[in-house]
């Protein structure tokens, strides 16, 4: 699996050392070499060498495929993306990435996220309910790629009357996943079930099929998805099509999804975090097509960089204001979007140091960009993975001003 953990470098260090851990460093130390000395450590000694085949399975490939951004091709590979016979379009669905193994008597579920505990992917299996399910009825073996959602478009709701608090399907989906056990299965029996979303075929009946172009994965992906159907299990494959792309994007869009995934179908499968532009391609729905325009803000402040980036002495990013009229006619400042997308050397240009701290030279404090984003969220209001489009150097931070129910009346 991919070695990617939210500790620091110097937690993980210091872990190793408490354990009296050898590490092999390479020519540049990294998270990965502490990553795998703990991992092997646990599997030894907190597992006594013994992990379950399916386990096993993950732990062979690097990272479940991922997506390039579309806005990152050159515009005669975005061409291709919408004309060429090799690629078609797939909803993008707003669920958590689950990796599901029917290799023995069960279904195993993983997760691609690494436990900090034992630093082994995280395992749903316990969590996901399939209790109705005939799992005699399935006679092959595999491995698939999917996401998992909830089907009740209120499970936000429900959640929230329970005290937790969430703002898209993801959240809620890995909300209801991150509660103990026995509640989380009372309520995939009741009020918020979930389902497998199936993309793609890994690993059928003992082979991997990893080198195998997409269009052959896939006639293994339907068979296994038939006989999971056959079985009981809460399963269905994302819409897909190769004709009309722009209308089926449209389509995807107004009916209030996140976008689409193109995808080639000659290509392997990359179980690694490359991100190929001859693989997958994500194309997100932006605020700009919601609403009808970008949004135009003022810098009124900045974050900090993660103190484990290369460039952790520069600023993180930007906080961008507007004004709010709220319905009661007064006026207020609101955060409309935190944007990262800054180029080097402009990082560079626009930090200072305070108190030997990264921080926003002062001049750039009041200046009006232009940002978009993919939706507007519906708790803290603000632009979902927000970019910056532009300096408008013509503009006033006064003249920044959204209306409280214009705002409300485009929350995705």
């Amino acid at each position: 699996m991919a070695l990617e953990t939210t500790r620091s470098l110097g937690q993980l260090k210091a872990e190793c050392k408490k354990l009296n851990l050898t590490v092999d460093i390479g020519k540049k130390e990294r998270k990965e070499d502490y990553i795998r000395a703990l991992r092997n450590y646990h599997i030894e000694v907190t597992h006594n060498n013994s992990i379950p085949k399916s386990l096993e399975l993950m732990l062979e490939i690097d990272c479940p495929m991922l997506c390039k951004r579309y806005q990152e091709l050159k515009e005669h590979e975005q061409d291709a993306l919408w004309n060429s016979p090799e690629w078609y379009v797939e909803k993008k669905i707003d669920g958590a990435r689950m990796v599901m193994f029917k290799v023995d008597e069960s279904l195993d579920f993983y997760s691609r996220n690494l436990s900090v505990t034992d630093y082994l992917p995280v395992s749903y299996s316990s969590k996901i309910w399939t209790g109705y399910a005939d799992l005699t009825k399935i006679s092959s073996k595999f491995i698939l790629d999917s996401e998992i959602v909830c089907t009740n478009s209120n499970v936000s709701t429900i959640l929230g009357n329970k005290g937790v608090v969430t703002e898209t399907g993801l959240q809620a989906t890995t909300a209801l996943l991150a509660l103990n056990d026995e509640q989380s299965h009372e309520l995939q029996k009741s009020e918020a079930p979930l389902q497998f979303m199936i993309f793609d075929c890994l690993w059928f009946n003992g082979e991997w099929l990893l080198d195998k172009p997409l269009r052959e994965r896939r006639k293994y992906m339907k068979q296994a998805y038939a006989e999971l159907k056959e079985a009981g299990v809460n399963v269905a494959l994302p819409e897909a099509t190769f004709k009309n792309r722009k209308a089926f994007y449209n389509y995807c869009i107004k009916s209030g999804g996140e976008g689409v995934v193109f995808k080639n179908i000659n290509s392997p499968y990359i179980a690694t975090t490359s991100r190929r532009r001859d693989g997958w391609i994500k194309l997100k729905r932006t605020t700009s097509e919601a609403l009808g325009d970008t949004i135009d803000g003022y810098i009124s402040g900045f974050v900090q960089a993660d103190p484990n980036k290369s460039w952790s002495d520069l600023i993180g990013g930007l906080e961008v204001s507007v004004t709010l009229r709220l319905n009661d006619g007064t006026e207020v400042e609101h955060m409309i979007a935190r944007v990262s997308n800054i180029p080097m050397e402009l990082r560079q240009e626009m930090t200072t140091q305070i108190d030997n701290k990264p921080a926003l030279k002062p001049e750039y404090y009041g200046k009006v960009v232009e940002v978009d984003g993919q939706c507007i969220t519906s708790r803290a209001k603000r632009l979902k993975h927000a970019v910056l489009v532009r300096w408008r150097p013509d503009r006033s931070p006064d003249t920044c001003i959204l209306d409280e129910d214009f705002l409300n009346s485009n929350i995705l």
